[in-house]
């Protein structure tokens, strides 16, 4: 009964056995293009934590570096610091504005940098204050901005900057570890995938080695001497014709021709004999001679 099955079945299992595989080739290609796509998502949301921590420390190093520089020309009325002292002052708005350009995309962190952008604003009017007052020859007024103890804005403005470098090492973290656990299930899911895989291509070296010997297998009715091929019965000469596209001619043996020919001249022999004459009956006392 298997036999029969794989016999008159083996189209639709040769097509299950390409099928199934393509099938599962294109769900690992899908799944190799997500942990890959997964992948590059990773990387780019760590150069954007590196750029977010590159700005942020460009920032903090500006405004240390504009209030120097305001420090310096209030102290010694020098006028290279008011130089160093605006492009200070440019640069630190440009890395401010860039920096809130980044974060944009999350609002925790977009409403962090608005809060230290307008900050380091108020941090550097104060400043500009300074230099004006010193530009304008109040040496005493200036000196007393310098030197207060008014560091609220500065203090203010660290912390802002350290908030943000908090929050953005929370956020990496967070989308590292959900990176690597969807990246561990698509890893068990090609590795089910490649097992399958593998079962199915020494299952179907098993079911080719099986076809093949069934499709060795003939079955030849006892009586008739007919063959059974893909559910019909045939003659040999038929069969031959359809499974192998073999014509047959017909010719006699040397056992059938002396088989044949023997009949034959058993037959001859009998009919020469039946048209002789019988034989004359001789009596005891007779001279052979005589006759």
């Amino acid at each position: 009964m298997k036999s029969s099955f794989l016999q008159h079945n083996r189209r639709y299992l040769l097509l299950v056995v390409v099928l199934v595989p393509l099938l599962i080739s294109g769900i690992f290609f899908y799944i190799s293009r997500q942990i890959r796509n997964q992948q590059n998502t990773a990387l780019l949301w760590v150069r954007h934590s590196y750029l977010v921590r590159e700005k942020l420390s460009t920032v903090e190093t500006s405004i240390y570096r504009a209030q120097s520089t305001e420090r310096g020309y209030a102290l010694s009325g020098r006028p290279e610091y008011v130089g160093m002292y605006v492009l200070t002052r440019a640069n630190l708005l440009l890395e401010s504005s860039l920096l809130r350009l980044l974060v944009a995309d999350n609002p925790a962190q977009e409403k962090l940098a608005g809060d230290l952008q307008a900050t380091l604003q108020a941090k550097l009017a104060e400043l500009t204050r300074g230099v004006e007052l010193r530009a304008a020859g109040n040496e005493r007024g200036a000196s007393a901005l310098v030197n207060s103890n008014a560091w609220d804005l500065m203090v203010n403005a660290h912390r802002q900057i350290l908030e943000m470098r908090a929050t953005e090492d929370k956020l990496l973290a967070e989308r590292t570890l959900t990176g690597e656990r969807k990246l561990d299930l698509r890893e068990n899911i090609s590795t089910a995938l490649l097992l399958m895989s593998t079962v199915l291509i020494v299952g179907a070296g098993i079911l080719f080695l099986r076809i093949q010997v069934l499709q060795n297998i003939i079955t030849v009715c006892a009586w008739t001497q007919r063959v059974n091929y893909r559910g019909k019965w045939m003659r040999m000469e038929e069969f031959l014709w359809e499974r192998f596209r073999v014509k047959v001619s017909h010719g006699i043996s040397e056992e059938a021709f002396d088989g044949v020919m023997g009949i034959v001249g058993k037959k001859l022999t009998v009919s020469e004999r039946r048209n002789e004459p019988p034989p004359a009956v001789r009596e005891p006392n007779e001279d052979p001679s005589a006759s």
